[in-house]
């Protein structure tokens, strides 16, 4: 990439949700399209946005991670953060749902399995919008898309982290929806080995 992010941001301007074809964010996800090709692009992208801070940097993250997992072949919905006032997350559960109730219906049979060989939803308690909040707010993305597009590994669960003064001070599984993580009875509650993923009763 010849501009670094910031660059960029600052060529195409504020990014928010103004309608209309030529606003800054249409223009940056115009570029995006553009110059996102290749999972290396998509990776250098993603990276150089996780390096930001601020509410551009945020928007930013929220494009390229959309547009990646559209050159992967699926449309993802990274909007699932259950501590945002500002994207309910039932409406994610809701989503869901509908996709795997019309699989059932389309294909007879187990629509929960058919729809998780190509979607899984992976909700991040405690986690306000694209990050911060009470909760661990990263993982490894883009390793676990990478696995499952090119390995054939579907995840069942996915490490997250929240770090602290560079450090990481929580590690918490995120487990594939209607499964969550459950505390096994004992251990460190920060340490994501001491949770299992469980239907919840």
């Amino acid at each position: 990439m010849d501009f670094t992010m910031d660059q960029i941001l600052t060529i195409v301007g504020r990014l928010d949700d103004a309608a209309g074809f030529d606003t800054p964010r249409e223009r940056f996800r115009r570029f995006l399209r553009e110059q996102m090709t290749s999972i290396d692009s998509a990776r250098t992208f993603i990276e150089q946005c996780r390096a930001q801070s601020g509410e551009q940097s945020h928007r930013a993250l929220q494009d390229a991670i959309v547009l990646a997992g559209r050159l992967l072949g699926f449309d993802p919905s990274f909007g699932s953060y259950q501590h945002d006032p500002g994207v309910m997350p039932q409406r994610t559960v809701d989503f869901y749902q509908e996709i795997i109730d019309f699989a059932t219906k389309a294909h007879g049979g187990d629509g929960r399995a058919y729809t998780s060989e190509y979607a899984r939803l992976f909700m991040m308690p405690g986690m306000g919008h694209c990050r911060g909040g009470n909760g661990p707010d990263q993982a490894d993305w883009m390793g676990v898309i990478s696995s499952w597009v090119e390995k054939g590994k579907a995840p069942e669960s996915i490490t997250a982290r929240k770090m602290q003064d560079g450090k990481v001070v929580t590690t918490r599984p995120l487990c594939a929806y209607p499964q969550a993580a459950r505390y096994k009875g004992k251990g460190d509650t920060n340490d994501a080995a001491s949770f299992e993923c469980a239907t919840p009763k």
